[in-house]
């Protein structure tokens, strides 16, 4: 984790959160960062056509749809691109600010 995120989350709130509205943005921040990965993946495989070598046809371009669904669940779950621990630092920034 990057040490300005975790100096942010220190200096936050974010040991007061009561256990369940932390799993609540846990998660929250977590399927952003899984659409966020799965958005990547989609844009990058947008010019590439489906090979006949292996198939091809509609089939294949709705289970590559999947693969990468999977493959971003799986990203955003490991977290090595930080996204969700940005973001839960910001809102704890935020929430401080306006005294939620």
């Amino acid at each position: 984790m990057d040490l300005q995120i975790q100096n942010a989350m220190e200096q936050s709130m974010y040991g007061k959160l009561s256990g369940k509205n932390q799993q609540k943005m846990d998660k929250a921040t977590q399927d952003f960062e899984s659409f966020f990965v799965y958005s990547m993946l989609e844009n990058m495989q947008s010019g590439i056509e489906v090979d006949d070598n292996f198939g091809g046809g509609h089939a294949e371009t709705i289970f590559r749809s999947m693969l990468n669904e999977h493959i971003a669940a799986e990203v955003a779950q490991k977290s090595p691109f930080g996204i969700s621990d940005a973001i839960q630092a910001e809102l704890l920034k935020t929430q401080e600010v306006k005294g939620y």
